[in-house]
């Protein structure tokens, strides 16, 4: 089973490095933000929220847990 990482700030800065850097590791990539970051990749999933709004946030962590 591939490993999977979810990653918040994906749109730019270290979030998006860090989801970069963990594709090129053969991770499985969740990134969470509010604007949609330009990642090109097969492995790589985007989930629009604001992980400073509570609701937002559960709702796309049950789609990550239902996956």
């Amino acid at each position: 089973m591939k490993k999977r990482i979810v990653i918040s700030g994906a749109s730019r800065g270290i979030g998006r490095a860090a989801c970069i850097h963990f594709l090129g590791l053969g991770y499985d990539v969740v990134g969470v933000s509010r604007s949609e970051p330009n990642i090109q990749s097969k492995e790589f999933a985007w989930l629009q929220a604001d992980v400073t709004d509570d609701a937002s946030l559960e709702r796309e962590i049950d789609t990550i847990l239902a996956d």
